[in-house]
């Protein structure tokens, strides 16, 4: 019996796909700042306004807990 290893190949690459398709990732975070926006609110937050830091705080979660992972700070 002759084994075809470009059907195989074929058959394989459709099931990854197939997997793939079905994943589902969750939106992140939508970063809908002008720069203006985001210097009045750092302006905010340098002020010790409450809103605009948790807003920041809010915006910048996955940043500050990469660079926190990374130094080891939890």
């Amino acid at each position: 019996m002759q084994y075809n290893t470009e059907f195989c190949y074929t058959r394989h690459c459709d099931r990854h796909r197939k997997e793939l398709d079905n994943i589902k990732i969750p939106p992140k975070n939508k970063f809908n700042h002008t720069p203006t926006q985001l210097k009045n609110l750092l302006m905010a937050a340098q002020r010790f306004e409450q809103p605009a830091i948790d807003k920041l705080c809010a915006d910048f979660t996955p940043l500050i807990n990469k660079e926190a992972h990374r130094q080891s700070v939890h």
